[in-house]
C-alpha cells in the first residue's frame, strides 16, 4: 500500500514540480522537505510545525490542504496504534477484552500482606509482646552540647551593622540635539563629537536629527536651502543662497566659524 509520504512525491511529480522549487516558494529547507517525503517526521519538532509544512506544501502545488493534513492525521493514527501484544519485563501479557490481570494482580498481593499483618498481630497478643507504634515512644532528650567557643561564636546574638548610604552621582547629562531640515537640494555633512563625518545630499522636505555629547560639526553646500533646530529652538536659515557654510555646536556655545 502507498504511504503518505510517496502520495505526497508521487503529487509533486505529476506536477512536474521540483524539491528545490517547492523549498524555494515556501521557505521550507530541503532537509524538511525531504524529511516529509520520506516519513521521517521525528526530525521536523513539533506536531503543529509538521501541519504547517504540509499546508504550505499543499498550497503552492494545488493541493486542497485539509485533505493532505487529513492524510497525514490518517497515516499518524494508524502508525501510533498499539498492539495487542505488549512486553512487560520480559514476559508476555495479553489485554483480552473483559479482563484486567493487573489488578487481580494488585489485589491479591495487597490480600497476602493484610492477613500476614493480621497473623502477626494475634501472635503478638497471645504470646504477651507488647507492641508499641512509633507514635507512642518518647522523645529523647536532647544531649547536651559542650561549651565551646564554636558554641558561644553560634549563639551569640548577630551584631547589627549600618552601612551608609553611598553619595548620588553627577545627574546625566542631556545629550545635544541638532536637527537639519531641508527646503531645497541641499548638501550637508556632519560631524558628531570627533567621529567620521556623514555626507547627504537632503532633498528637499527631507529632516536629519542628530544627538552628541560634546560636539556637533555642521557645514552645508547651500546654507540658503536648509533650516537649523538646536536643543528646540529654531536658528532659522542657516545662511545665504548657495553659499558655503560651517558651524561647530559644543557645550561651552555655538562659535561660528
Amino acid at each position: 500500500m502507498e504511504g503518505f509520504g510517496a502520495w505526497l512525491k508521487r503529487e509533486r511529480e505529476m506536477r512536474g514540480v521540483s524539491l528545490r522549487e517547492v523549498a524555494q516558494a515556501t521557505r521550507i529547507g530541503m532537509r524538511a522537505l525531504e524529511a516529509l517525503e520520506e516519513e521521517r517526521f521525528e526530525e521536523l519538532g513539533a506536531d503543529i510545525f509538521i501541519k504547517g509544512f504540509l499546508r504550505s506544501y499543499a498550497r503552492y502545488l494545488g493541493i486542497n490542504a485539509d485533505e493532505v493534513v487529513l492524510r497525514y492525521e490518517e497515516h499518524t493514527n494508524h502508525q501510533s496504534m498499539a498492539p495487542d501484544l505488549r512486553e512487560v519485563r520480559g514476559e508476555k501479557m495479553y489485554l483480552i477484552e473483559g479482563r484486567q490481570p493487573i489488578r487481580k494482580v494488585i489485589f491479591a498481593l495487597g490480600a497476602v500482606i493484610l492477613l500476614s499483618l493480621a497473623g502477626w498481630a494475634l501472635f503478638a497478643v497471645r504470646s504477651g509482646v507488647s507492641v508499641q507504634t512509633a507514635a507512642t515512644l518518647p522523645e529523647p532528650a536532647p544531649l547536651p552540647l559542650p561549651v565551646t567557643e564554636a558554641t558561644l561564636a553560634v549563639t551569640a546574638p548577630a551584631e547589627t551593622v549600618e552601612i551608609a548610604p553611598e553619595p548620588p552621582g553627577p545627574p546625566a547629562r542631556k545629550p545635544m540635539e541638532l536637527e537639519v531640515q531641508a527646503d531645497q537640494v541641499s548638501y550637508v555633512k556632519i560631524g558628531v563629537d570627533g567621529r567620521e563625518p556623514e555626507e547627504r545630499m537632503m532633498q528637499s522636505g527631507t529632516i536629519w536629527r542628530v544627538r552628541g555629547d560634546e560636539r556637533i560639526e555642521l557645514l552645508t553646500g547651500n546654507a540658503g536651502g536648509v533650516t537649523v533646530i538646536y536643543e528646540g529652538r529654531s536658528l532659522g536659515r542657516f545662511g545665504e543662497q548657495g553659499r558655503v557654510r560651517r558651524k561647530v555646536f559644543s557645550r561651552e556655545g555655538a562659535p561660528s566659524p
